[in-house]
């Protein structure tokens, strides 16, 4: 039996409205999410708790009066969102989840020395070294990696390339991944004004 199946409780603002059922369906791990309406006509977001981590499932659409969402998940790309279990799930709104996803250290960015850095994959990790215009925030548990975009110079980081969010820093371009205990993960980050 697949460690996620299950039948979770989604809660709102801390009071109960609807369930997450987790089940699999060939290889693919199935999340159906069914809720009464969250908030006064705001588009919600799921987020499952894994090893103490948010993780954005995905938007919940209006169906029967009330939420829905039906997504499926390979494996791998469970394993890049770093979703290993389910400790809760909630509903979050878009505004709310600018403060969700992000560390709460994301606006203070640091300056991250790349022989600093060690990745899953060591070959990234080689790529990195050397570097010293690379900026960080947050601890290696949850660390938020910006990663300066030069036209003149290729990309340190393609082999991930898929993972990252165009933000800007400082009045430079990055591109800004996500990363969970050394491991990327698919991020649905918003940047605010105030942390960029």
């Amino acid at each position: 039996m697949d460690p996620l199946c299950g039948i979770y409780d989604v809660s709102f603002l801390e009071r109960r409205v609807g369930t997450l059922t987790v089940s699999i369906s060939g290889l693919n791990t199935v999340f159906e999410c069914r809720c009464s309406a969250g908030s006064s006509g705001e588009i919600q977001r799921l987020f499952c708790v894994s090893d103490g981590v948010p993780v954005a499932i995905g938007v919940l659409m209006p169906e029967g009066g009330g939420l829905h969402l039906r997504k499926r998940f390979t494996k791998n790309a469970l394993m890049r969102l770093g979703l290993s279990s389910i400790e809760s799930c909630f509903l979050s709104s878009a505004s709310q989840a600018a403060q969700i996803t992000r560390p709460d250290s994301a606006c203070a960015w640091r300056t991250a020395a790349g022989h600093d850095l060690v990745f899953e994959d060591s070959a990234l990790t080689a790529s990195c070294r050397g570097r010293t215009d690379l900026l960080a925030s947050g601890d290696r548990a949850q660390l938020l990696l910006a990663v300066p975009v030069d036209a003149d110079a290729p990309f340190p980081l393609m082999p991930v390339f898929c993972f990252g969010d165009a933000a800007e820093i400082r009045g430079k371009d990055y591109v800004v991944f996500c990363l969970k205990n050394g491991k990327f993960i698919q991020s649905e980050h918003i940047f605010s004004e105030n942390c960029t």
